[in-house]
């Protein structure tokens, strides 16, 4: 027979039935829920298999990676972009994942200098904004030309209108076409309204989206969408009176501010300027081939000029005090 006090050791323990549901939970297996896992030798070495995702990933990074892709100094990154250019000059007939499509015509691809400075907005509808109850021709001529504003109701409220042409604007863009000419009024229609969210370029997490035009016989240009707007239809407030919004647009002249962010805008497909170095002088004759190409594409300037010229009367002062030296 036991000894009393050992047999209070091998009774069954008593649990409540909260207790059993709370291990009942607990044994589950869901696929979300992972378990812990220990990184160590002395760990793994219990296990059937020692290939952690942590050493799959440091394997694959490794042998993406080959000896010409590692730019150990400055004259292997140059020759890395060197060879970029070699590449680019090959045809590419194939496409690179699917074997059955060949190219039927290949087109060079720049940024669209021309565009450049005027900034692009990708604006996303969650539905289809165009009115019903017109013909596919009619919505077509009203979405080419409908516009949206930024508006605050009498609650101070800040939501989007959508707004239509108006009829006699339409019957102005059909006989002038689609540009206006300064001092043109033209009355729009608001025909939604929308709450919106606005992402730009300084917004974190926001991807670089871009689109491309296709001119004949010059080529693809591509131009970057630094904004993207989500429209989502506003819920008419109970008692709010349904009034027709109509907006007014004056056409006017660009002022010197807007002249100015159209520069800075354009500015940004400029090539670094190097500096000069006189350990590496092939640098200086880098930035120069790069302002000549410049020259080439957007004229030379004016300043550049008065700049040249300076710097050759200062040389001519320079000789004749020498002269006078002497």
């Amino acid at each position: 027979a036991l000894d009393p006090t050992d047999a209070m050791l091998v009774e069954e323990e008593v649990t409540s039935q909260a207790d059993k549901k709370r291990s009942r939970q607990h044994a589950k297996s869901v696929s979300w829920l992972r378990k812990t896992e220990y990184i160590s030798t002395e760990y793994n070495r219990f296990q059937t298999s020692n290939e952690t995702p942590e050493t799959k990933l440091g394997f694959n990074v490794k042998k993406m990676f080959q000896e010409k892709d590692i730019y150990k100094d400055r004259q292997s990154q140059i020759d890395a972009i060197e060879r970029s250019f070699e590449a680019a000059k090959k045809p590419v007939l194939r496409h690179h994942t699917k074997p059955g499509v060949t190219a039927k015509e290949v087109l060079p691809l720049f940024p669209d200098f021309d565009m450049w400075k005027f900034p692009y907005a990708h604006v996303v509808f969650d539905t289809d904004p165009a009115l019903p109850g017109r013909s596919e021709k009619e919505q077509l001529e009203e979405m080419s030309q409908a516009t949206i504003r930024g508006m605050e109701d009498d609650e101070k409220e800040q939501f989007v209108g959508f707004f239509v042409p108006a009829e006699e604007t339409k019957q102005k863009r059909r006989v002038g076409g689609d540009l206006a000419e300064l001092g043109d009024n033209d009355e729009y229609l608001m025909a939604r309204e929308y709450n919106w969210s606005v992402k730009n370029k300084l917004t974190k997490g926001y991807e670089e989206n871009y689109f491309f035009l296709v001119r004949e016989g010059e080529g693809v240009f591509y131009n970057e969408l630094e904004t993207r707007v989500r429209l989502n239809k506003r819920r008419a407030k109970k008692g709010a009176s349904a009034g027709l919004s109509i907006l007014t647009v004056n056409y006017r002249d660009i002022n010197e501010d807007e002249v100015k962010a159209q520069h800075d805008r354009l500015s940004q497909l400029d090539p670094p300027v190097l500096e000069e170095d006189d350990d590496e002088p092939g640098d200086f004759a880098i930035a120069e081939k790069q302002k000549a190409a410049l020259a080439d594409v957007f004229g030379s300037s004016d300043e550049d000029d008065d700049d040249e010229g300076d710097d050759k009367n200062q040389k001519e002062k320079s000789s004749d005090s020498e002269s006078l030296s002497d």
